[in-house]
């Protein structure tokens, strides 16, 4: 886990060198914007490691799945009811998951 290797160096490190480890730990893969979206999401990622994305209601309900073509794309909200859903991208070696908060009108 990356949180716990960056505590157990808080100790013996200074905050200087807090931050670069930070930086070099790639904590920000993915953006993920507005959110909370009304119809549209923004989702960026930083590599090509990732070949599908699902979407997942409170319930862990598929409500969307498609594949992920290149490092950016646009996906169609606005079918989805108002509510908190997981957005997860799958890739070969990992995935990650992300949480978005979607509001229809």
């Amino acid at each position: 886990n990356d949180w716990e290797l960056i505590s157990s160096l808080y100790c013996e490190l200074n905050e200087n060198e807090v931050t670069t480890i930070l930086k070099e730990l790639d904590l920000g893969e993915i953006d993920l914007y507005p959110n909370p979206a009304d119809d549209q999401i923004i989702l960026q990622m930083e590599s090509n490691d990732y070949s599908s994305l699902v979407v997942r209601n409170i319930t862990g309900q598929i409500v969307m799945q498609k594949q992920i073509n290149n490092t950016q794309m646009q996906l169609d909200v606005s079918a989805l009811q108002s509510g908190l859903y997981l957005i997860e991208l799958q890739g070969k070696v990992k995935s990650i998951t992300e949480k978005i908060i979607i509001r229809n009108k």
